[in-house]
């Protein structure tokens, strides 16, 4: 960085310069490195890793299982903090927990005791806000993910896609405009998830969502993203950033030869790391096997 120092008032436009990300970044890592300790070892998870997602956009994060993508979600969300580099959202610098983002991964976390609506107001109970608008801001976002009605009901009475949709709901309500999503629709059925997926699809567009997606289903990158990032085998580094210039807005079940075309591109480049990452495997025996990402 050039020798500049750092400060609790220091900002990414003061950094921007020596880190050369542009100002028009809505999220940005620079030189981002980590390392966790496990019984007595340290595991290199994330190497020297820079990118970015500018405001509106969706990038995503494909790579071998293991390889560090949650971990990189992470030290987004300011849960994590990195060994090296730094970390900025909506023009600061992250040094704590980032209130700027929503972190929806695969399990909905609702909890059982509340109904829909008082599952989606906790962040906004959390903060203090008054009870009338707590309820006004939930039934809104309740609408827009097509819950108006189901308001009073409880979790256990709701299917899996309408619990997931609760759980967006709830991460929207503090109007937040960067979403980090950790295999949000992994654990869905086929049909359940083309329907996620075209919801969330009209969302991002409506609200000019910048969303950082974690996915191992390709076409999935490919439907919802502007970019889609394919990192190495632990620890991660990226290999290849490829532009998705399918226009918008996008049909999730249409796979056109340009589509195909992305999907074998992204695909070569990470089956290379998927062959190694199992030849590695192989090696170190189940140790290497029981790290997590």
């Amino acid at each position: 960085m050039n020798g500049r120092s750092l400060n609790a008032s220091t900002t990414w436009n003061d950094m921007q310069a020596d880190m050369g990300c542009g100002s028009k970044d809505a999220l940005s890592l620079a030189d981002i490195t980590k390392t966790f300790r496990y019984r007595g070892e340290w595991y290199p998870t994330v190497a020297d890793t820079s990118l970015s997602a500018r405001d509106g956009e969706v990038v995503s994060l494909v790579g071998p299982s293991g390889c560090g993508k949650s971990t990189l979600l992470n030290m987004i969300a300011g849960l994590v903090v990195p060994d090296t580099g730094h970390i900025a959202c909506g023009g600061d610098v992250v040094r704590g927990p980032n209130t700027r983002v929503g972190y929806l991964t695969q399990d909905d976390a609702l909890l059982p005791w509340r109904t829909v609506r008082s599952n989606v107001a906790l962040p906004l109970e959390i903060r203090g806000l008054p009870r009338s608008e707590r309820r006004a801001r939930a039934m809104d976002i309740l609408g827009q993910v097509g819950l108006g009605g189901f308001e009073r009901h409880y979790p256990a009475q709701l299917s899996g896609g309408m619990r997931k949709r609760v759980s967006l709901a709830r991460t929207l309500v503090s109007d937040v405009r960067t979403l980090l999503l950790d295999e949000p629709f992994g654990a869905l059925d086929a049909q359940t998830r083309v329907l996620s997926q075209r919801l969330l699809t009209s969302l991002v567009e409506r609200m000019q969502l910048t969303v950082v997606l974690v996915t191992h289903d390709l076409d999935e990158a490919i439907t919802l993203s502007d970019r889609v990032v394919v990192l190495s085998r632990r620890p991660a580094r990226i290999l290849d950033v490829v532009s998705i210039p399918l226009a918008r807005p996008r049909d999730v079940t249409e796979k056109s030869s340009e589509h195909m075309h992305l999907y074998r591109q992204i695909w070569t480049t990470l089956a290379e790391q998927l062959e190694v990452k199992q030849e590695s495997e192989r090696d170190l025996g189940p140790a290497a096997r029981s790290e997590g990402e």
